[in-house]
């Protein structure tokens, strides 16, 4: 069976998908050459605000968009007869006419829903918002938990194309065989001292009240200002690692979010002591946290759920959680801080973030049960068998479209002659410099430039996807 995925920050579950279907060939579309294309037609208010995708003004772009995306997505498919369309979502807006293009061609669409747990303020509000803007579209989806089966519940999907099967990309903390030493991912050696991983965030609150799935956004979120940091929490939260490493005692391993802006990465541990900056390690945000998690002795986070796979991992776990902020919007955040006790440690000051971090006290039977119900809430099941669980849904909905499908027939087209030649463009390109001398030809060129270098910009985005995907076999 040959399948297409969309790897969209979803790499590490088509990777386990890839890993535990060997029979299947599975490979990958890039986001950043498709939203490249998508960036061409649509203007930057409806990046901002996706919502407006549908509406009545905007249906000549929609349908320039389907147009473009059944171009490229036919070229693909001459070359590679995908069978099964896998998307870590289909609330972005860009992929909607890649669903459409599917099922008209009898092409399975299956979401392996990337997100995993939801506030109660996703719960309660976002559902309705993701129901309203961008309902559930494909043939089925699979999601880790029964709480986030009841989330797409909320958002008005169907059960019966809900299937509950753990995450693939969590396979790994059963599989200790591919755990990587932190030496083989660029960190130097601990020696005797133990590891702190700090798992860093956004400096922005909105960024962590509930604004997920897409883009899809709920109203509610609005009020939460733009200027509203959680400045004094990661201030704080930061002196008291550097204090931790002054002792001799720990290293600090800082783990940024994958989306995190370098601006925001560069600031992080402001104004360290030299004698101390050996034992702060910067990692890039595209780092395995997976691979971090189970190389570390401690795991400290905010609003990451990565906090569920330390638990998970059965690492001493502790979540900050104090400033005026955290208290601001404690309704809406990640429940951490109503988790069981024992399950982790919520430390609510500076002082009992080191408190926790110092304490090496063994975990009880009835903390590791109170972990146990907590992470399978929120992550489902993690026994390893999860990428297989997923590729069942895959082959039974690609089973199903080919039943119910009669084919068209198309004339088979080599790939290799469908790449579109962008030196005739280079060439145009070229030319026009020389044609400036005259205010008549000056014109002719600012006329023809912009219209021949945005065509070569759609042509480089439409050879790079198409070059990753048969790049990625």
């Amino acid at each position: 069976m040959k399948l297409l995925g969309f790897d969209h920050h979803a790499a590490h579950d088509l990777e386990a998908l890839a890993r535990a279907g060997s029979a299947h060939e599975l490979r990958t579309v890039p986001k950043d050459p498709l939203i490249g294309l998508a960036q061409e037609i649509f203007p930057r208010d409806i990046w901002d605000l996706s919502v407006a995708y549908y509406d009545r003004a905007n249906a000549a772009m929609r349908s320039a968009w389907a147009r473009r995306v059944g171009t490229l997505l036919d070229r693909v498919h001459e070359g590679y007869p995908f069978e099964a369309l896998i998307l870590p979502s289909d609330t972005y807006f860009y992929v909607r006419s890649l669903v459409d293009w599917a099922r008209d061609r009898g092409v399975a669409t299956i979401v392996v829903q990337k997100e995993t747990t939801v506030s109660p303020f996703v719960m309660a509000t976002h559902a309705k918002a993701v129901q309203d803007a961008f309902p559930f579209a494909c043939d089925v989806m699979t999601v880790c938990s029964e709480r986030l089966k009841e989330f797409w519940v909320r958002a008005g999907t169907d059960p019966a194309r809900i299937v509950v099967t753990g995450q693939p990309r969590f396979d790994l903390y059963r599989q200790p065989e591919r755990w990587q030493s932190l030496e083989s991912l660029g960190v130097p050696p601990a020696g005797d001292v133990r590891t702190i991983l700090f798992l860093a965030y956004h400096r922005q609150v909105r960024t962590l009240v509930g604004v997920g799935f897409g883009d899809a956004r709920p109203d509610e979120a609005s009020y939460v200002a733009d200027d509203v940091y959680w400045d004094t929490l990661r201030r704080e939260t930061e002196q008291v690692l550097v204090d931790l490493v002054a002792t001799g005692r720990y290293r600090v391993v800082v783990k940024p979010h994958p989306q995190q802006a370098p601006e925001e990465m560069a600031a992080l541990f402001p104004n360290v002591p030299a004698a101390l900056r050996e034992r702060i390690v910067f990692l890039s945000g595209s780092h395995d946290a997976r691979q971090l998690i189970v190389n570390a002795d401690v795991v400290v986070g905010f609003q990451t759920t990565a906090l569920y796979e330390s638990i998970a991992a059965k690492k001493k776990t502790v979540c900050t959680f104090w400033s005026d902020e955290v208290e601001q919007f404690e309704d809406i955040l990640i429940p951490f801080h109503q988790s069981a006790p024992g399950a982790l440690t919520i430390a609510r000051s500076p002082q009992q973030l080191r408190d926790a971090v110092e304490d090496t006290s063994e975990v009880t039977p009835e903390e590791e049960e109170a972990r146990r119900r907590v992470w399978e809430e929120h992550l489902g099941p993690l026994d390893g068998g999860a990428s297989r669980r997923v590729l069942d849904v895959v082959e039974r909905t690609v089973d199903n479209r080919r039943a119910a499908f009669a084919p068209r027939r198309r004339r088979p087209h080599p790939f290799e002659a469908r790449l579109h030649n962008t030196a005739a463009y280079k060439v145009a390109l070229t030319g026009l410099e020389h044609i400036k001398r005259t205010r008549l030809l000056w014109r002719l060129h600012h006329a023809l430039a912009p219209k021949v270098e945005s065509r070569l910009r759609s042509l480089d985005c439409e050879n790079r996807l198409i070059h990753a995907v048969f790049a990625s076999r």
